[in-house]
C-alpha cells in the first residue's frame, strides 16, 4: 500500500476554483478543509478563510489527507466536511468560493512536530496477536491497490485509523465505510507509506466524519 500517488475523489478536470453549490458536481463525498490550530481556550479550530483577488474570500479544501499533506505539509490542521454541508457552510462562515488542491504559496507553514507519534512498538506488537486489521479506505475495484483513508485527531492532525475486527469497524466508523484488510505487521509500513502522523486502535468517528451514504469509487460507480 502506498500514499505517494494516491487516487483523488476529484476529477482531473475540475477547476481549483468552485462556488459552494457547484462542487457536488466535481466531487463526492467529503473534502478536507484547513483550519487554524486548536484554541486550548475554547477547544475550538475554525476553518481557515483566505482573501483572493477581487476580494472574494475563499475556503481551503483538499480531496483527500495525502493532498493536504503534500500541499501544506503533515503539521497543517484540517478536518473533513461534507460536500452536501459547504452551501449552508458558506452561509455561516461568509466564503464566496471553494478553492481546490492549490498550494499555498507559503508553501508548509505548520513544521512537523519533532514529537511526531511514531507506531508504538509495544502496542503493534500486541496486534499482531491479530491476524489482521482493518482499515478505513477509499473505494477500491479489485485489482487496484486500495489507499488508506486519514482522519485528523483533535489537533487536525492525519492519523491511520486501525480496527480489530470488520465489526469494530463498522462501529465505529459507520456502514458505509470502505475497508481494506492488512497485516498486523505490516501496519509500520503503511504508517510510513500514508504519511500518517500515529496510530488510533478501534476509534469512533463522530457523524459529521462519517459516511452518509454509500461511497462512489472515483470512477463514479457503484
Amino acid at each position: 500500500m502506498s500514499g505517494s500517488a494516491p487516487d483523488s475523489n476529484r476529477p482531473r478536470r475540475a477547476p481549483t476554483t468552485l462556488d459552494p453549490d457547484e462542487v457536488t458536481g466535481y466531487v463526492t463525498g467529503q473534502l478536507c478543509v484547513l483550519t487554524h490550530p486548536v484554541d486550548r481556550r475554547t477547544d475550538e479550530s475554525p476553518a481557515e478563510l483566505r482573501t483572493l483577488r477581487h476580494d472574494l474570500v475563499g475556503l481551503m479544501a483538499y480531496s483527500s489527507a495525502e493532498a493536504v499533506i503534500a500541499a501544506c505539509g503533515i503539521g497543517q490542521p484540517w478536518r473533513w466536511v461534507s460536500v452536501n454541508d459547504l452551501v449552508p457552510l458558506s452561509k455561516q462562515l461568509g466564503f464566496d468560493v471553494v478553492v481546490l488542491d492549490v498550494v499555498p504559496p507559503e508553501g508548509h507553514r505548520y513544521p512537523e512536530d519533532d514529537e511526531r507519534d511514531e507506531p508504538d512498538a509495544e502496542l503493534l506488537s500486541e496486534l499482531t496477536v491479530t491476524e489482521r486489521m482493518y482499515l478505513p479506505s477509499r473505494p477500491h475495484r479489485t485489482g487496484r491497490q486500495p489507499i488508506a483513508e486519514l482522519h485528523p485527531d483533535s489537533a487536525g492532525r492525519p492519523m491511520l485509523l486501525v480496527y480489530t475486527s470488520r465489526e469494530a469497524l463498522r462501529e465505529g466508523c459507520g456502514e458505509y465505510q470502505p475497508w481494506v484488510a492488512v497485516p498486523a505487521n505490516r501496519l509500520a509500513d503503511v504508517v510510513a507509506d500514508t504519511g500518517a502522523y500515529g496510530v488510533l486502535v478501534d476509534p469512533t468517528l463522530t457523524e459529521e466524519a462519517r459516511h452518509a451514504a454509500p461511497v462512489l469509487d472515483w470512477a463514479g460507480e457503484r
